[in-house]
């Protein structure tokens, strides 16, 4: 069986790994290669880019397929285990604990997404990646799938991965132009204020550990048309957030003191061939891109790509059902499986949006009073998303779907 794998970020990587882990190394007719359209690892890490908050489910997944890896992440990563709410006056709003280490057994961690890519991206295998290797378009027939580069060469394969983010080609592969991404409106740790346009937040990230200081993250989210240019000057961007947050009380001020752009896909109707093949799949943002303050949107990548290994497992390896027949069981388990937990990480992301917007006096009281009164529930609310573990998961849907062995 040959797997390629478009897209050499963390989804990508993590695939790979995961893939590896479970299929290759159990059955050596497997062979798996990333293409990455950057030309270098340097190059890929220094474009991945901005902050993120790794959740303890994120970090499980990745210790599941690359231990090591996790143990990097963790000793870079600024732990994110406390959020505190502020409003625009400099009100203490509330602190609530979110993804303890003492309760999850991993606990939450604030820093660059490079990090995590670096993570994974040192234990890659001589080859294992085709860098400066763009995808022009991906094609399925009857035989497999044809994967045709920009210099024209043309590759074939029996699955093809996306995880070639939101403006993804392999996705064009399913639907065509029909999802296509779209602009979202977009001392104490874990830091967000909200004033009556949207929100500010900013975080401690990636420890250095011998100086012991820490770089610093922020996000500016607020409602907008259109995004800004990725070249806007620096001092533009500096006006304009002194525009929207520089009458904004700061903690340091506060009475009584003892990003980037990002871009959606709509909700797609399934992950894999319109065929039922299974032959293309999806994963990451190239299937459902989260927007920034869902908090999982690389835990959700890295938990598709050990879902799809693990299912290939069972019914490749264990099972040891044909080709096609372990693509096709493997794209409806994954599906199955995978749709449902993140459409509902998706509909508490979209509800949590609503504070981007423009908002009145008593809007205003009515949001900081549902702040301070969620800062009075029990941690346990985030057990749902923060002790989620995908091999557990993925065991519970073998044991009630079942199935039987065919020959090869």
């Amino acid at each position: 069986m040959k797997i390629i794998i478009v897209g050499g970020g963390i989804g990508g990587i993590a695939a790979y790994h995961a893939l590896r882990k479970h299929l290759a190394d159990a059955s050596p007719a497997v062979t798996i290669r990333v293409l990455e359209s950057h030309e270098s690892i340097v190059s890929t890490s220094a474009a991945i880019g901005g902050g993120l908050g790794l959740a303890p489910n994120g970090l499980r997944a990745i210790s599941s397929i690359s231990p090591d890896a996790a143990a990097y992440i963790e000793k870079r990563g600024f732990p994110g285990e406390v959020m505190t709410f502020r409003n625009s006056k400099g009100t203490l709003l509330g602190r609530f604990r979110a993804g303890r280490k003492a309760r999850y057994g991993l606990g939450e961690l604030m820093l660059p997404r490079a990090t995590v890519h670096d993570a994974l991206l040192q234990e890659l295998r001589p080859g294992a990646v085709a860098w400066n290797t763009k995808v022009r378009y991906v094609k399925e027939d009857q035989d497999g799938v044809e994967v045709t580069l920009e210099d024209g060469t043309v590759e074939r394969a029996d699955l093809v991965i996306g995880a070639d983010g939101v403006r993804s080609v392999v996705r064009e592969a399913i639907f065509g132009q029909k999802y296509q991404a779209t602009y979202a409106d977009l001392t104490d740790p874990v830091t967000m204020t909200f004033g009556p346009k949207g929100f500010f937040g900013y975080s401690p990230s990636s420890r250095d550990i011998e100086s012991k200081t820490a770089q610093l993250m922020w996000w500016s989210t607020y409602e907008i048309a259109e995004p800004p240019p990725r070249d806007t000057p620096r001092d533009a961007i500096l006006q304009q957030l002194t525009a929207r947050h520089g009458q904004w009380v700061s903690p340091a001020d506060a009475p009584g003191r003892s990003s980037s752009p990002e871009y959606v896909t709509p909700r797609l109707p399934h992950w894999s061939s319109l065929s039922g093949s299974g032959r293309i799949l999806l994963l990451g943002d190239a299937c459902h891109a989260m927007p920034p303050h869902s908090g999982q949107g690389v835990s959700c990548a890295v938990e598709d790509a050990v879902a799809i290994a693990l299912l290939l497992k069972h019914y490749r390896v264990s099972h040891r059902f044909e080709v096609n027949e372990s693509l096709r069981r493997t794209s409806e388990a994954y599906e199955a499986v995978r749709m449902k937990r993140v459409g509902k990480i998706l509909d508490v992301a979209k509800h949590g949006g609503a504070s981007k917007k423009e908002q009145s006096w008593w809007q205003e009281k009515i949001r900081d009073w549902f702040f301070w009164l969620f800062c009075k529930l029990p941690e346990s609310l985030n057990d749902v998303q923060f002790a989620y573990d995908m091999e557990a998961e993925i065991a519970k849907y073998i044991a009630k779907a079942g199935c039987e062995p065919t020959a090869t």
